[in-house]
């Protein structure tokens, strides 16, 4: 329990500063980037995030979860590994100019080009973070995370400040990934842990057929995740993208480094204990109760306050975003409550489920975002089909897998979600009703003390009615 404790406590930290500097990079270069270079930071990360996709899952996820790995497997694996980054880096370098063709805009082919550097790199010492990974090991793990990300933030800060524009974005993402995967092979040569050049496919065919399933489900996956994006991109063009991203990142920075403090978590520690239904079903019920807990309060926070900070963070020309984050906050917080199925599905080898469920969103999302574009030609309506579309998903992911693994908990769950929205409901009232209470001139100054007002009220509440979960947060938020 302390080694999960300590992990905690590492994933955290590296989560709270990954957040902060994007929160602090977005507030920076908006005053720098145009809506159309956002755009285009748009479309290279969910390339980026697709393409990663070939080398950091399936293989590596079947590492995690096999109890016993012999080293020819291990090495086996490791050069597989290579051969498909190797291929994955040249296919992006090729196909850079068709991209740069299908977004119209010539910057993308030598964005693309530098996209293919990183993962080549990258695919080095992916095995080695998944054996790190495996071993509970994050204190090691964050403290290499950690210093590329400080480091590639101050060296974007550098350039922009040098007239980059859009490169220093990309430079500095590009670094930080880069150096990830020289520290993790450094340290791996330092301690003797480096892989031979040795392979027996035979002795790994159960390993290949779970990181198939793997990563043709997260490679669907990651593209139903990305869809909207790509889409927006191609039918609206790069301004139009940028400001949706903008909204996109407002909401889901904070976010998409506090769940996977537990996500990250939940895999290993389900794994070791797959065969236990009792326990893994206290497991994935805590684990919604705390997220939704702390996810609940920051997104309906987000959703009340965002007229006026976006405007105060962004400064002007960014107000289309307000509405954008308004719907993309609800979106997000629905998909936040089915964070920990991916974990159990892993964790119980249900490697092929994944498949079959990324495969039907693919069948589904992508070509209703495009009929909605075409249709509408509205951005706003785009968004508000995502919401719609997340309910549905919510609803047969319950069904289909946690009842199937856990029994009928439908109650238990529920139990787990309506405190802390009822709660945030009430806070934000709250916070709305505030600044015109308080009535003060400075909108800043009213936004700070009507949130303070806010939060303060959450946590006496939740301390009040909630305080078992109160003190998991508490647990969390202390280490």
């Amino acid at each position: 329990m302390s080694n999960i404790n300590n992990s905690a406590k590492w994933v955290s930290t590296y989560s709270f500063i990954v957040m902060m500097t994007g929160i602090l990079q977005i507030l920076i270069f908006s005053k720098f980037l145009t809506p159309e270079d956002f755009g285009l930071i748009a479309i290279f990360s969910s390339i980026y995030l697709i393409a990663k996709t070939f080398i950091s899952t399936g293989f590596s996820d079947s590492i995690i979860s096999k109890d016993n790995i012999e080293y020819l497997q291990l090495c086996t694996l490791y050069w597989i590994n290579i051969f498909v980054g190797i291929s994955v880096s040249a296919m992006l370098y090729l196909l850079s100019p068709v991209i740069s063709q299908i977004f119209s805009n010539d910057l993308l082919e030598n964005i693309m080009k530098v996209l293919s550097l990183v993962i080549f790199i990258s695919s080095f010492s992916t095995q080695f973070e998944a054996l790190i990974r495996k071993s509970l090991q994050f204190k090691l793990l964050a403290k290499i995370q950690i210093t590329s990300v400080i480091i590639g933030f101050f060296l974007s800060i550098i350039l922009i400040f040098n007239g980059f524009q859009i490169w220093a974005m990309i430079i500095g993402f590009s670094f930080t990934k880069i150096m990830d995967a020289v520290i993790l092979f450094v340290y791996f040569w330092k301690n003797d842990l480096l892989i031979e050049f040795k392979y027996n496919f035979n002795q790994v065919r159960d390993f290949l057929n779970f990181g198939m399933y793997r990563i043709v489900a997260s490679l669907i996956n990651q593209f139903n995740a990305q869809s909207d994006q790509i889409i927006i991109g191609m039918l609206l063009g790069p301004k139009v993208l940028g400001y949706y991203f903008i909204a996109y990142q407002l909401v889901v920075q904070p976010l998409s480094r506090i769940n996977p403090i537990l996500s990250q978590l939940a895999f290993p520690v389900f794994s070791k204990n797959k065969h236990n239904k009792d326990i893994l079903k206290r497991g994935y019920i805590k684990g919604l109760r705390v997220l939704s807990a702390i996810n609940t309060p920051l997104l309906i926070g987000i959703f009340i306050v965002s007229p006026d900070l976006v405007p105060v963070i962004l400064g002007p020309g960014w107000e289309q975003s307000i509405i954008l984050v308004q719907i993309l906050s609800i979106f997000i917080l629905l998909r936040s409550f089915g964070n920990m199925s991916v974990s159990l599905l892993l964790a119980k080898e249900k490697y092929k489920w994944p498949f079959y469920w990324n495969f039907s969103v693919f069948l589904i999302k992508p070509l209703t975002i495009f009929f909605v574009i075409t249709v509408t030609g509205s951005i706003v309506a785009a968004a508000i089909s995502l919401v719609a579309l997340e309910l549905v998903f919510l609803t047969l992911n319950y069904a289909l897998y946690v009842r199937t693994l856990l029994g009928k908990i439908l109650k238990d769950l529920s139990k787990a979600v309506i405190a802390p929205i009822s709660i945030s409901i009430c806070m934000a009232l709250l916070i709305y009703f505030g600044k015109y209470i308080f009535n003060i001139d400075s909108k800043i100054l009213g936004l700070l003390i009507s949130v303070s007002v806010g939060v303060f009220f959450y946590l006496v509440v939740l301390y009040v009615y909630q305080k078992k979960v109160f003190n998991e947060i508490y647990v969390i938020f202390r280490s």
